[in-house]
């Protein structure tokens, strides 16, 4: 019997006994195999399409808590936490919870944002305090700017004063009187221009920017950290972990842990005392969960394994070489491209276990099964886009003081490994600034 296809949302919800048939789909990444998580019978066909293990448990797709009655356990769950689960999973770049309606983020204690935006100021003032201009410092006209650039760059390499050019401050500036220096053919100040862009500034700046951050990671945020007792620090971390999860906006599924009900069948949450939930405001998966009438379970549509399939041609292949054809009857392909594409950088989901210290040891209490430990237990690393450190981009150095948090001694290693590349590429262009920035940091 070959394959069925369908080519849209509407054209599955047309298929007889939808409820009644396995599913394989596009999620953000890869193609996923599913069925509602109230079918065991299909459960079961999933898991042997796949070969896969039935310990494992499996990862549920739903839009709303409502949907999961008798799979999760509410009542473990803290009242705080419960107000980001619908909260998470918006199509990329469309999340509404950001650094800029910080106070309206929910679920995260005002306290904990006071004390994160105390860190913020901190380190923008860290910046501020080594800004270049100085407030006597007035630009008269482009052209003076432009000498200015360049004579006080000349006085920056041979130490006579210290200071950092800023690229991005200077851009408009730059662009316009390149713009008026090739209308009026003034050769000179274009090749100031040229020099200025050939030179190190933009590398000198970066090292600014890594040091005084990573001096603010790794001296004053500790230091701060030390200082709390253990209940305090924990509650931290767990405050971190939501913030971000809610700031997460690259597109890339966040599954979460959670604890699962008495009644939660074994199948779904394996020999864990959690069972694995994506909560998802991605726009097709909605509709996808709305056509069938309920959460489904979303396992990758490969043998367990092997590497994951993200296009339907992909699928086909797979079940078409199966011998076991009898499992496939019941299989319906939506022949679409993954979400983002099957070129896309983003990878399998972002695994986090939430939970509050408190809520993990009444867990653990229960004996129901494996609890896995709190915070980020895979890809951690993709929870933000993270782009250059500068004062303008203030969301990127909040997500990077929240990856700190989260695990201070990776940071610092990825930190240093960063600083460490930058200056040994200063050290084959200057040698003499390399030596004054590896004095002044004391590295």
């Amino acid at each position: 019997m070959p394959l069925l296809k369908v080519d849209s949302l509407k054209a599955l919800a047309k298929v007889p006994n939808l409820k009644e048939h396995i599913i394989a789909y596009p999620t953000e990444s890869v193609f996923g195999l599913g069925c509602l998580v109230n079918k065991p019978e299909l459960i079961e066909q999933v898991i042997n399409i796949k070969s896969r293990n039935d310990d494992k448990g499996l990862v549920i797709l739903a839009s709303k808590v409502s949907q999961l009655k008798g799979i999760i356990d509410l009542r473990a769950i803290p009242k705080d936490l419960k107000a980001i689960l619908e909260e998470l999973n918006f199509a990329r770049n469309t999340s509404p919870h950001n650094f800029y309606n910080f106070a309206a983020i929910p679920g995260v204690s005002a306290t904990y944002k006071e004390r994160i935006e105390g860190y913020i100021r901190h380190f923008l003032s860290a910046l501020n305090s080594q800004q270049f201009y100085s407030e006597e410092d007035h630009v008269i006209n482009h052209r003076d700017f432009v000498v200015d650039v360049a004579k006080r760059y000349e006085l920056i390499k041979e130490g006579k004063i210290h200071g950092y050019l800023e690229p991005w401050d200077l851009k408009e500036w730059m662009e316009n009187w390149e713009k008026k220096a090739e209308k009026e053919n003034d050769r000179d100040n274009l090749k100031l221009l040229r020099e200025y862009e050939r030179d190190e500034g933009y590398r000198l700046n970066r090292l600014r920017h890594l040091t005084i951050f990573s001096q603010f990671l790794f001296h004053h945020l500790p230091n701060d950290m030390v200082k709390m007792s253990v209940e305090e620090f924990n509650d931290f971390i767990y405050e971190t972990v939501k913030l971000s999860c809610l700031l997460h906006n690259t597109g890339q599924g966040i599954t979460l842990l959670l604890p699962a009900a008495p009644s939660c069948p074994e199948i779904l949450k394996g020999k864990y005392a959690t069972v694995a939930v994506r909560f998802t405001n991605e726009p097709f998966l909605k509709e996808l969960i709305e056509t069938m009438g309920g959460a489904l379970i979303s396992t990758s549509a490969n043998y367990s394994g092997h590497d994951s399939i993200n296009t339907p041609q992909g699928v086909y292949k797979l079940l078409a070489a199966d011998a076991r054809s009898y499992l496939m009857d019941n299989v319906v392909v939506i022949d679409q491209t993954v979400i983002y594409g099957p070129h896309s950088h983003i990878k399998e989901s972002i695994l986090v276990n939430p939970l509050s210290l408190r809520s993990t040891q009444n867990l653990l209490k229960k004996k129901r099964g494996k609890v896995p430990l709190r915070g980020f237990n895979r890809n951690k690393q993709y929870l933000f886009a993270l782009d250059h450190i500068r004062p303008a981009n203030i969301a990127n150095v909040l997500y990077l003081m929240l990856l700190s948090i989260l695990d201070l001694d990776e940071q610092q290693a990825r930190f240093k490994h960063d600083l460490m590349h930058e200056l040994n590429e200063l050290k084959a262009v200057n040698p003499d600034i390399y030596e004054r920035v590896v004095r002044y940091q004391d590295l």
